[in-house]
């Protein structure tokens, strides 16, 4: 019987629960205190971090290297075309048998690589390195074992484990960095090189620009947070961000960060009394997140605070801020138009901490979004609120294999398609389905529009060359 060896790292996750003052009720501009100085740099279009472009869509796919009777992991970078929907390998260096670190698609198991797909075809790779004590720890044990041949042999046998566990070393020995994939699969780069300890955790992107953010401590006890901004040319900057213990980035609109503000406690009509099994009560806040939009060029903030309350913050996805918000007990998911401030409900949730993400469009701006109603992934039309499940939206597909479900759209091309990731209980790695995308009302008459406009446009043409006819030649 062979073994599978794949050592999990003790990821640790650090959130904070906060208490401050509320913010004015109305929309109003300061300057941060945390801002000493003026950035050198401007936000540029924001994005999500997506993994689409014309070409395909791109991923991590699981393999296994056989040594033995012992079966050692990792993962290659892999692209699924849209023409054909079959999956590739990025690395095209001829006579690589894709299986070691030389390979140009490798990544170590144990890695959680960031993969953004660039519209030139190329890839960019963002490797974040352990927190300081977990990955000192791991990296002390895999030296052990290294050192000890016995128990090397016993743990991790053969010339293949032996080398398994000198790529774990090399790879906990790596700063945070970003790598860029050529188009053509034969070379990997290295762009950026992070200073040691900064570490961040990538939420958004530029044209020019990866921004992320840093939180150091553990649990509770976070002691410093701030952004990060990894510039594709190799310049790395810190920013301070305003309000540090109680804020966190979540994108970025119209030339600034958008910053996710929690407000608790707040005042009285966001308290509630709390009793547990002895019988004590005491009043304690219900946690609600205000938008802030931030210029790190000027420290500038405006302050936006959302017409809801008990709102918790997703994601932004062109002019939209999308949140769900809690009311008796019921959630919904909602959208506020950052441009003219009015906010809309889109559709009711079964729970409020689920993320609401936005599928790319590679043709414009996104129509849909992925969130969680009645506890199973759900699409969700942003303009309409209209929704779909996984079994509707197999429906719109002639035939899915059998034994396999659809899991969630992955991206829409610029030809109106849905790209459909699937999975079968019995097989590691999804397969891909195209099906239409779902055509809105909205689109129903932005297409019933241009017909009759370009009927009118033709009669015109028409009537104004019968009248050219008939007039009388000088």
């Amino acid at each position: 019987m062979k073994h599978l060896l794949i050592l999990g790292p003790a990821l640790l996750l650090v959130f904070l629960t906060a208490c401050g003052s509320a913010p004015s009720d109305t929309a109003t501009t300061e300057t941060a205190a945390t801002a000493e100085t003026a950035a050198t740099w401007t936000v540029g279009k924001m994005e999500p971090l997506y993994r689409a472009n014309s070409q395909g869509y791109y991923r991590t796919t699981y393999r296994e290297r056989e040594g033995g009777n012992t079966v050692y992991a990792y993962d290659l970078i892999t692209r699924v075309s849209f023409d054909t929907l079959e999956e590739e390998v990025l690395c095209h260096l001829p006579g690589c048998e894709h299986d070691t670190p030389d390979c140009v698609s490798y990544i170590n198991i144990q890695t959680s690589d960031v993969i953004l797909a660039q519209e030139d075809g190329s890839v960019l790779v963002y490797h974040a390195a352990f927190s300081d004590q977990s990955g000192q720890n791991m990296l002390e044990s895999y030296q052990e074992i290294l050192n000890d041949p016995a128990r090397l042999e016993e743990a991790y046998p053969g010339e293949a484990g032996k080398a398994y566990v000198q790529d774990c070393i090399d790879m906990l020995q790596q700063p945070s960095y970003v790598d860029r994939i050529s188009a053509d699969g034969l070379t990997r780069e290295r762009l950026v090189t992070l200073p040691e300890g900064v570490n961040p955790g990538l939420v958004c992107r530029d044209e020019n620009a990866l921004y992320g953010i840093v939180k150091e401590g553990i649990f509770e006890a976070a002691t410093n947070i701030y952004g990060v901004r990894i510039g594709l040319d190799g310049q790395v900057d810190t920013f301070s961000i305003p309000d540090p213990d109680y804020t966190t980035l979540l994108g970025g609109w119209n030339g600034q960060l958008v910053l996710c503000h929690t407000r608790s406690p707040v005042d009285i009509n966001t308290m509630y009394l709390y009793g547990n099994y002895d019988g004590y009560y005491a009043l304690i806040a219900q946690d609600t997140h205000d938008c802030w939009l931030y210029d790190p060029a000027t420290g500038a903030v405006d302050k936006i605070r959302l017409p809801d309350q008990n709102v918790e913050l997703w994601q932004v996805v062109g002019d939209q801020l999308l949140y769900s918000r809690k009311e008796a007990g019921r959630y919904t998911l909602c959208a506020y138009d950052l441009m003219t401030g009015e906010a809309r409900a889109l559709c009711e949730e079964s729970n409020m901490g689920t993320d609401a993400s936005p599928v790319q469009n590679l043709g414009g701006m996104p129509h849909f979004v992925v969130s969680y109603l009645n506890g199973s992934i759900t699409t969700v039309e942003l303009s309409t609120g209209l929704t779909w499940s996984q079994a509707e939206l197999g429906e719109m597909a002639e035939e899915i294999p059998a034994g396999f479900y659809v899991n969630r759209p992955v991206c829409e091309t610029a030809d109106g398609n849905l790209l459909l990731e699937l999975y079968s209980n019995s097989y590691r790695n999804p397969i891909y389905l195209m099906v239409p995308s779902p055509v809105t009302p909205e689109e129903d008459a932005a297409d019933v529009s241009a017909s009759l406009q370009a009927i009118q446009d033709y009669l015109q043409v028409t009537q104004d060359y019968e009248e050219a006819a008939e007039e009388p030649s000088s």
